[in-house]
């Protein structure tokens, strides 16, 4: 009797040594893939920037919107270390790293200081409502073959990954965070010390004159 109850005990132990070992499991990919996200996420950001100016570099001023010319003059990226800042082409003096009142973590963490996402991001959602404004459906296409035609469709590559790596990134932060909302998950402390993934929120959309670029 005594040892059939053992064995039931041994059983239910095991089992739930694998359910608990599988949830740890699963959670380090879901913080992996959330960090995989930011990485792209980061460097379509770069990208992006670097298309605009591009673009701008090869546009007469009259036809250059002026609010998109003023976010490229005063733009910069960011990617937690001056090294990789230059890496990526950040030739924009001072890096948000080294801006002083300015946290160096990525937006949403812990840690981070509210004037970082009001300076920075408040700067993407800017640039994507400059970019929407700037091509309208009814812009021309420039002539095949030119400079122009390749800066536009370059511009158009990065909006269209800048926008999927929002939506991917933001997908992986809501799989995680179910995961890391389970009750087990919280009272277990399965995610160790992982800080708690936060969604950027910046807005997806693309310019009508761009998409129907990238598409074409």
């Amino acid at each position: 009797m005594w040892s059939s109850w053992l064995t039931l005990a041994v059983v239910l132990l095991a089992v739930c040594a694998v359910y608990l070992s599988q949830t740890a499991a699963r959670l380090d990919r879901l913080h992996l893939k959330v960090d995989h996200a930011r990485l792209a996420l980061i460097a379509a950001r770069a990208e992006r920037w670097r298309a605009v100016r591009t673009w701008l570099a090869v546009q007469p001023p009259s036809r250059a919107p002026s609010a998109l010319a003023s976010l490229a003059d005063g733009s910069r990226w960011w990617t937690g270390s001056p090294a990789a800042d230059r890496a990526l082409g950040g030739t924009a003096p001072g890096s948000c790293s080294t801006v002083p009142g300015v946290s160096a973590e990525w937006p949403g963490s812990e840690s981070t200081a509210p004037d970082w996402t009001a300076i920075d991001w408040a700067r993407e959602d800017a640039l994507t409502a400059a970019l929407v404004a700037g091509f309208p459906s009814s812009v021309a296409a420039p002539a095949a073959g030119g400079p122009a035609a390749a800066a536009t469709q370059a511009l158009a590559s990065a909006c269209r990954r800048f926008s999927y790596c929002v939506t991917f990134h933001d997908d992986a932060v809501a799989s995680c965070q179910r995961m890391r909302d389970r009750r087990v998950t919280r009272l277990l402390r399965l995610a160790g010390y992982a800080p708690y993934p936060r969604a950027v929120l910046l807005r997806t959309d693309i310019a009508e004159g761009l998409a129907r670029t990238s598409v074409g």
